[in-house]
């Protein structure tokens, strides 16, 4: 009796072999499971490094804001020939030890503008904006109002 096939009369080298088969493929499965878990963590971290980001950036553009109407309120009193001068706008006690807002004024050459430079600055995250508003010396309105990255 001659057999088509060596494995006919060993069904255990057909098992041993199916067995490789499923055994390399559950361990390429689980390498290909493992890559994209990878990189579904490194996508995590960036979006919430993003996100932390984000929201520092938002708080310095609202202390901006706070700043400019706060100073706005101080250069209607400056006279036309102010000297350059600084200062600092007191926060709310929850801001007091995380955030500074200061303010400069430089007079221009001329002295009829006055220019305030408000600066934002996060002690936490060492990071700040600022802006510089543009008043008539004169009349104390904002002819101007740029923002410095």
């Amino acid at each position: 009796m001659t057999c088509a096939s060596p494995n006919a009369m060993h069904p255990a080298r057909r098992r041993r072999r199916r067995r490789a088969f499923a055994t390399t493929t559950a361990l390429t499965l689980l390498a290909i499971v493992g890559v994209a878990l990878a990189a579904l963590a490194t996508l995590l971290a960036a979006d919430a490094r993003r996100t932390r980001t984000a929201a520092q950036e938002a708080q310095l553009r609202q202390l901006l804001l706070a700043g400019a109407a706060a100073a706005g309120d101080r250069a209607r009193g400056l006279v036309a020939d102010a000297p350059e001068q600084t200062w600092e706008i007191p926060l709310p006690a929850a801001l007091e030890g995380d955030a500074i807002l200061t303010v400069s004024v430089v007079p221009d050459d001329d002295r009829t503008t006055h220019r305030l430079r408000i600066i934002a600055t996060s002690r936490t995250t060492n990071q700040s904006q600022a802006q510089v508003l543009t008043y008539d010396a004169a009349s104390a309105t904002l002819r101007a109002a740029e923002l410095e990255y």
